[in-house]
């Protein structure tokens, strides 16, 4: 649920739109943001590299003008979400600021020190001079009188039920929409338990970085679709851009208008890093 300041800023937003000139002139490299021309351009690209996402319309009375029929809002659905935020047990998180307030998540693997490996393997190969049980000695060196016996009369082994080792997966519905106000994309998800039942907002938090959910990552209403979902708010988003597009910069690269979705859901994947959505392209952001 929206907090009272937050309710007031978007009830501003919603009627200074009504008033806000669409914006025809790219001011992406000085700015970081976005005309909707360019923002069609850019989902043209990714829709062309990432074929799990496509266009869509918006439902009857939801139609943004500013955008053509066709290209109302892009989408990918059923991605997958193996793990929660707060469950990464292989990863070492590391967290860093950015201008404008943005934090930056980092995600390095954690790996296990190999010389452990070794001594801990070798620790537990038996002695070449130990005696070897026959199977009879090993038989009722198995069986514990108040065990269950797991041997059969023939002095075969039983097989037990396996164990349950499908991994329940979560998965979410992914769109972006061009925000008016602030000229950028806007992330908004939706997601379903292993199941297909629609996940709670607070189940939905646990797929969001801490530093994020319940403030930038809100539940508002989607703009084309008319049904509340969880957005990730836009107002910094612009500044985000602009700090990448200077990355790029440093590595003797201009960035490209058509790259502008690209590099929106890279430094969006920090805020939902567990969610496994597709924006593979060669951008040297590092």
């Amino acid at each position: 649920m929206e907090n009272l300041g937050h309710k007031i800023g978007n009830m501003y937003r919603n009627v200074a739109k009504k008033f806000k000139s669409v914006p025809t002139e790219s001011a992406f490299l000085e700015k970081g943001t976005l005309t909707p021309q360019e923002f069609v351009v850019a989902g043209e690209q990714l829709v062309h590299r990432c074929p799990t996402w496509c266009w869509s319309t918006s439902t009857p009375g939801n139609e943004q003008k500013h955008l053509p029929p066709e290209n109302q809002y892009l989408i990918t659905r059923g991605v997958p979400c193996r793990k929660r935020v707060r469950n990464i047990e292989d990863s070492e998180v590391t967290e860093k600021e950015i201008d404008g307030g943005w934090v930056v998540a980092e995600s390095h693997k954690v790996e296990e020190n190999i010389e452990e490996i070794i001594i801990k393997g070798r620790d537990e190969v038996v002695e070449e001079d130990e005696e070897i049980l026959d199977m009879e000695e090993v038989k009722e060196s198995l069986i514990d009188e108040n065990a269950v016996n797991i041997f059969s009369q023939d002095g075969y082994f039983k097989a037990e039920e396996p164990e349950d080792v499908i991994i329940k997966t979560r998965v979410y519905d992914l769109s972006v929409t061009y925000d008016l106000y602030y000229q950028t994309p806007r992330l908004w998800l939706v997601g379903y338990d292993e199941n297909r039942n629609l996940l709670t907002p607070e189940q939905m938090y646990e797929d969001i970085m801490e530093d994020y959910a319940k403030k930038t990552a809100t539940i508002e209403t989607h703009p084309c679709l008319g049904t509340p979902q969880i957005s990730i708010h836009p107002c910094n988003h612009a500044k985000m851009m602009k700090h990448f597009i200077d990355i790029l910069a440093s590595n003797n690269s201009v960035a490209q208008v058509h790259q502008a979705i690209f590099i929106f859901l890279k430094f969006l994947s920090s805020v939902v890093p567990t969610i496994e959505y597709d924006f593979t392209v060669d951008l040297s952001l590092e």
